[in-house]
């Protein structure tokens, strides 16, 4: 297989888009859950349209199911990153404060 052999998940073409696009409006749902497990990016839009989105318009309703389990999943990474992200600044400012208080203490 071409993924096998380094091809890229990201490739695109001005008539087709991505990979993912073209699975989406073929309504490919093996190749769709390949692509995705390969890291392709699931928000790219093509002619102002998401994988998704032509999933959909194309009533694809297996492969519109994929990919939205797929963003559902991506969003939550995402949101679970960023509020890791927090907590560790909020642990640092925290400790920050803490020695600045012993600092004054001292």
């Amino acid at each position: 297989m071409l993924l096998q052999r380094g091809a890229s998940v990201h490739l695109r073409s001005d008539k087709w888009g991505t990979l993912l696009h073209s699975a989406a409006a073929a309504g490919h749902v093996t190749l769709l859950k390949l692509l995705v497990a390969a890291g392709a990016t699931l928000g790219e839009e093509h002619r102002g349209k998401t994988a998704l989105q032509v999933s959909e318009e194309r009533g694809h309703t297996a492969a519109t199911m994929v990919l939205r389990r797929a963003t559902t999943l991506e969003r939550r990474a995402a949101s679970s990153a960023l509020t890791s992200t927090k907590a560790a600044e909020a642990a640092r400012e925290a400790a920050a404060a803490a020695a600045e208080a012993a600092a004054a203490e001292a």
